[in-house]
Order: C-alpha cells, then sequence, then structure tokens
C-alpha cells in the first residue's frame, strides 16, 4: 500500500514538473505585441541605462541627507572600564616612630569607570548651510539630467519604433510587387509560347522580377535588424519574440494635429540644466565666502567617574557641563578669494553657454519645422500621385484587354505606382521623426 502510494506521488510530481516546465517553454517563445505606448512603457521601466541613472538619483539624495545632517544635533558617548592588576604605591620619605601612620599608601584602585556623553549642535554655521543648499541643488541637477536621459531615450525609441513601422509596412508593398512581377513574369512566358511577344520581353519580366528579390530580402533584414535595436534598448534578449502595433500613416486630422504651435523653450530638459548650473555656481560662491565666517557651537555634556576596589562605586564625580565654542578663521593663504574667483569664471561661463545652447537650439527647431512642412506636402503630393497612377493603371488594364496597352507601359505604371507608395510611407517617416524632434527640443517628449 505504501509503495503504491510513493508511485502514485512520484507521478504526480512529475506531471506538476512537466507542465511547469512545459509552461516555461510557452512563455520563453510567448510574443510580445506592443504598440508605442506599451513600448516605451516597459522601455522606462527596462532600460538599464536608465536604472543606472536612477540610482545616480538616489546616492544624489543620500548626499543630500548627508550636507543635512552636518547641521542637526549629535550626541556621543564615551564609556570606559579598567581594572588594575597591579597595585601602586606613594612612599613616605620619613617614618613615623610611634606607627601610627603607614609609610606608604595606596594610590590606584582596582576598578575605574569613566562615561560621558556630550550633545553637539552647530548655532552659527554658514559653511554648513550653504553647503546643504549646494547638495540639494546637485540633487536637482542629477534630477534633471535623470530626465533629459529618459526623454532622449523616449526619443530613440519611438524614432526606432516608427522606423521599424515603415519597414514593416514597405515588406507588405515589395512583397506584393515581387508577386506581381512574378506573376507578369508568367503571363509573359505563356505570351511568349503563344507567340505574342518576343524573347526579350520574356527576359526583361524576368529580370525586373528578380531585381525585386533583393531588395525585398534587404527591406527584411533592414527591419529585423531595427526589432534587434528596439529590443536593446528595452533590455530585452535578441532571441525573444516582439510584435509591433500600429500604422505610420496618419488621419487628416492627426496631420493637422502634427504641426506644433507653442514654441517655446522654457520646458527644454537641457536649457533647465544650464540653468541649474548658473544656481550651482552662485551657491557656490555663497559656500567659498561662507569660510570667512566664524563657526559657533553648543556643547552640552555629562561626566561620570568614579573607582573602587570593589564594584560598589559609592565615591564618584559627576559632571554637568555646558560648552560654547567659537571658531574664528583668520588666514587661509588666499585660498578663499581665489576659489571666489574660480567660481565666478566658470559662473561666466554658463551664462555664456545658456546663449549659445538657445541660439542652437531655436536653429534646430527652424529646422524641424522645415522638416514638418515639407513632410506634409510631401504626403499630399504623394497621395495625389498614388491615386493618378490607379487610375492610370485601371484605364492602362482596360486598354490591354482591347490591345491598346503593351506589357511594358503596364509594368512602368504599377513600378511608379509602388514607388509612389514606398515615398509615401518615407514621407510619413519622415513626419513622425520632424514631430518628434520638435517635441524633444521644447521638453513635450
Amino acid at each position: 500500500m505504501l509503495q503504491i502510494k510513493f508511485r502514485y506521488k512520484f507521478q504526480l510530481i512529475k506531471a506538476v514538473a512537466f507542465a511547469f516546465l512545459f509552461f516555461l517553454g510557452a512563455t520563453s517563445n510567448f510574443a510580445q505585441h506592443l504598440d508605442l505606448d506599451a513600448y516605451l512603457q516597459l522601455l522606462e521601466e527596462k532600460n538599464i541605462v536608465l536604472q543606472q541613472s536612477a540610482n545616480q538619483l538616489a546616492v544624489s539624495h543620500q548626499d543630500t541627507r548627508l550636507a543635512k545632517a552636518a547641521l542637526l544635533p549629535s550626541i556621543g558617548a564615551d564609556i570606559t572600564y579598567q581594572r588594575d592588576f597591579t597595585k601602586n604605591y606613594l612612599y613616605l620619605n620619613e617614618e613615623d616612630p610611634t606607627g601610627f601612620f603607614p609609610d606608604r599608601f595606596r594610590t590606584n584602585f582596582n576598578n575605574n569607570f569613566n562615561a560621558s556623553i556630550v550633545a553637539e549642535q552647530s548655532i552659527y554655521n554658514p559653511a554648513g548651510m550653504a553647503t546643504f543648499k549646494l547638495a540639494k541643488l546637485a540633487e536637482e541637477q542629477v534630477r534633471l539630467t535623470h530626465e533629459d536621459l529618459s526623454k532622449e531615450l523616449i526619443r530613440q525609441g519611438t524614432q526606432l519604433f516608427w522606423q521599424a513601422i515603415f519597414t514593416r509596412e514597405s515588406l507588405l508593398i515589395l512583397e506584393d510587387n515581387k508577386a506581381l512581377a512574378k506573376e507578369q513574369w508568367q503571363q509573359m512566358r505563356v505570351l511568349f509560347e503563344q507567340g505574342y511577344v518576343s524573347e526579350l520581353q520574356v527576359h526583361q519580366s524576368e529580370s525586373f522580377y528578380k531585381r525585386t528579390i533583393p531588395q525585398f530580402q534587404s527591406a527584411q533584414n533592414t527591419y529585423e535588424i531595427i526589432l534587434n535595436e528596439l529590443k536593446a534598448l528595452a533590455g530585452l534578449s535578441p532571441e525573444s519574440s516582439l510584435e509591433l502595433e500600429g500604422e505610420i500613416s496618419l488621419s487628416n486630422s492627426e496631420l493637422n494635429a502634427a504641426i506644433v504651435k507653442d514654441t517655446s523653450l522654457i520646458l527644454n530638459t537641457q536649457m533647465k540644466l544650464l540653468f541649474q548650473q548658473a544656481q550651482m555656481a552662485d551657491q557656490q560662491i555663497e559656500v567659498a565666502e561662507a569660510a570667512r565666517y566664524p563657526l559657533v557651537k553648543a556643547n552640552l555634556g555629562y561626566h561620570f567617574n568614579a573607582q573602587d576596589n570593589a564594584f560598589k562605586f559609592d565615591n564618584n564625580n559627576k559632571l554637568l557641563f555646558g560648552q560654547l565654542a567659537i571658531q574664528v578663521p583668520i588666514l587661509t593663504g588666499g585660498y578663499n578669494a581665489a576659489q571666489i574667483q574660480k567660481v565666478k569664471i566658470e559662473q561666466e561661463n554658463v551664462l555664456l553657454e545658456i546663449q549659445n545652447k538657445r541660439l542652437e537650439l531655436q536653429k534646430e527647431l527652424s529646422n524641424a519645422k522645415l522638416n514638418l512642412q515639407t513632410a506634409l506636402e510631401k504626403i499630399e503630393e504623394e497621395k495625389e500621385a498614388i491615386q493618378l497612377s490607379e487610375k492610370e493603371l485601371r484605364i492602362a488594364g482596360e486598354s490591354q484587354k482591347l490591345g491598346l496597352a503593351t506589357p511594358f507601359e503596364i509594368k512602368e505604371m504599377r513600378l511608379g505606382l509602388t514607388e509612389a507608395k514606398l515615398r509615401l510611407l518615407n514621407a510619413y517617416l519622415d513626419l513622425q521623426i520632424a514631430r518628434l524632434q520638435m517635441n524633444r527640443i521644447l521638453g513635450k517628449v
């Protein structure tokens, strides 16, 4: 009976283990279907560089706490116990003839106990206050750097996402073009056998079909490379499966919304960082100037001292005291003055960098606006070109039935339609990148 139960339990454990391994294998091969928002959320959670930046922000916060701790009260205790194994005596030079007084006295005790506790508080510490403010500004600068890195990674991820969508939709067009080219080649072979076309036309259609194959394969390889870039950016392994959801084309309302009207640079993170550096330079000057002022501290302490051969400690000394300490810097050899002048020069460089960065961003914003407008115009042009090519192709198809259009003319029309569709997709991609660049400059990404 026990053997049957054991065998049943062992089979049950095997079944559970097999089901668990099957679940792991299924989940490892499970494809993640992500739209742009879901991918960006995954990027913010899994990107390794962004996680390191977040840790650096946490370190900066602890630095601020350390600077603040220097201004708060501190309490320290010191406790010692000493056991004397050797007896020390004080000897008298003259002996007492009466013998009433001893000729030596014990000068130490077997047990010595000392304890003291001191509370210290800075009353006037301008250098410490200035350092604390500087630490807070430094933490804010790290936070802005983290925010700028996050926006830059979002920009990179968004651009790669739209490039992947563009390549994927281009693959559909190229695949359709390849299939049509193959179908036309086969039709030309049939017409050649029937004596309607020449052998040269058959070779031309065959050559056109063969040229469509490397185009399709190149686009397919490009799509896989972009997918790997997206995976690496989001902290995914190259073996993981990733399916992207979304379309690169936009509706008319979305095209109108793509036009950015607010062009203020007040939200730009790089400008914020430069202004933060200017504030830090001001604070560093304050820190250097504060080193010239005195430092006032107040101490409150209690001291207990007892000595005894036994452990009674009835005879002891107690001392409760208050202390006011003033430290006055007198001469630093010109160190503080040189430090102030150095920071002032650095501050001037930061102000110049602010002006230079503003001009640079304004130039980039102007170029992005031109790219955006060009992409919008290109989209309208290619839409009209596609409509015209489709209409011409329909007319040519009807004319071919009547013998008024040659297969070569139809091939050229279809090739023009395919190229127009690819140009339209490329215009949509240019629009997405230009809008993304503008939002990045304006600090809206």
